[in-house]
């Protein structure tokens, strides 16, 4: 199912990523906003819907994550870096040069 879905799923990534626009109504008993398809924003807007008002456009910011996701899966992820504190002694010996 996930590989059947994949492109989709990109797609939704990637606007994640870019940031999206979409169209809210509220209905009028209640005051719920409701996500709109296009086709039920053409019935309110038409008058043809008649149980929701006030369609507006809320925008939802890019997404540093989605776009972090996307350029691992792109670029391959960043190798972890590790610290290491290696202890012990170091010895210098300067080799006699003057022979």
């Amino acid at each position: 199912m996930v590989a059947a879905a994949q492109d989709e799923m990109v797609d939704a990534q990637i606007a994640a990523a870019m940031g999206i626009k979409y169209v809210v109504a509220r209905e009028k008993k209640g005051g719920k906003f409701k996500h709109l398809t296009e086709e039920q924003a053409k019935l309110i807007l038409s008058g043809q819907d008649t149980e929701h008002t006030i369609v507006e456009e809320w925008e939802k910011p890019p997404s540093t994550q989605a776009f972090a996701d996307l350029m691992d899966r792109v670029l391959g992820k960043a190798k972890d870096v590790v610290d290491a504190n290696v202890g012990g002694k170091l010895e210098i010996s300067w080799l006699d040069q003057q022979k």
